[in-house]
Parts: C-alpha cells; sequence; structure tokens
C-alpha cells in the first residue's frame, strides 16, 4: 500500500472499531474523494434506500410463509412484483 496519499484509509487495530460497537454499527466514510457531488450521492443513497425497503418487505413476506400466514403462491407473487420494482 503507499501511504501518505490523500485517499490513505489504513487505520491501526485500534482505529478500525469504536469500543463496544460491532461491525455492523459501523458507517462507510464520505465517498466524495473520486469528486462526485453531494446530489450524486443523495440521489444514490435515495436509490438504496428504497432497496432496502423492498428487502425488508421480502423479509416480512418470508417471515410469513414460515408461518403460514400466506402460500408459497402468494409469495411467489410477491416476489415477482418486488424484483419488477428494483430492476
Amino acid at each position: 500500500m503507499i501511504t501518505g496519499t490523500p485517499f490513505s484509509t489504513e487505520k491501526n487495530a485500534s482505529q478500525r472499531f469504536t469500543p463496544g460497537a460491532s461491525l455492523n454499527t459501523q458507517m462507510a466514510p464520505p465517498g466524495d474523494a473520486w469528486g462526485e457531488t453531494q446530489e450524486v450521492w443523495g440521489e444514490r443513497n435515495q436509490r438504496l434506500r428504497e432497496v432496502r425497503d423492498r428487502v425488508q418487505d421480502l423479509r416480512t413476506l418470508l417471515s410469513s410463509a414460515r408461518n403460514g400466514d400466506i402460500t408459497p403462491t402468494e409469495l411467489a407473487g410477491a416476489i415477482e412484483r418486488t424484483r419488477d420494482e428494483v430492476t
């Protein structure tokens, strides 16, 4: 790794995680290192939020199917609709 560049992100072990935090609670660093504007990141983050919402909906549907609240046919239809929305 080349050190001393403005893009260097290497951290020692004590800097990688804050005490008591898990890997799942760490946030990614800002991504404007390649000259992307806040607007570009805002649009990208909005799209990611929408996809995350769809994934959460699918997880709820899978849970309902496991509990017998919906049939596999209903689940398949919901998965197809969600796939069409995301792609």
